[in-house]
């Protein structure tokens, strides 16, 4: 059976912060950690907080072309979060996501956490907002 596993942050999350304050930024994390734990419950996986504004989202038992449509869905939903600042400021917030899957490209957990890493880190460097699937070669373009 297969393990895959999403890392995502949250995009220019320090921007968000200075801008609107901590209290905002953790409502912010509050809401996304809300969704995450949501999608992962619907497809019996594990959701969690990885660092700082780094989340991450399980999903045993699903293949890189079942995580990857979850994982769509689960963007989509982020993308589409309003939070208001001071009672009429709309705030729209978004993520970068790396996807990596185990055992076809990890063959642990340390480097499954790893390259999903790096696919997100890619993601950060290339436009943000999006999510990069991790692919054989894909260590190798980083």
């Amino acid at each position: 059976s297969e393990m895959t596993l999403a890392l995502f942050d949250i995009d220019k999350f320090k921007k968000v912060n200075d801008t609107y304050g901590h209290l905002f930024g953790d409502e912010a994390i509050k809401a996304i950690a809300a969704i995450a734990d949501k999608y992962a419950r619907i497809y019996n996986g594990i959701a969690g907080r990885y660092g700082g504004e780094e989340f991450v989202i399980a999903l045993p038992g699903k293949s890189m072309v079942d995580a990857e449509i979850i994982i769509r869905k689960f963007h989509q939903s982020i993308k589409n979060i309003i939070l208001i600042y001071n009672e009429e400021e709309k705030v729209s917030i978004n993520i970068s996501i790396g996807l990596s899957v185990w055992p076809r490209l990890a063959k642990d957990t340390n480097e499954l956490l790893s390259r999903a890493d790096n696919a997100m880190y890619y993601a950060k460097k290339n436009g943000r907002g999006r999510l990069i699937i991790d692919h054989e070669d894909f260590i190798k373009v980083i």
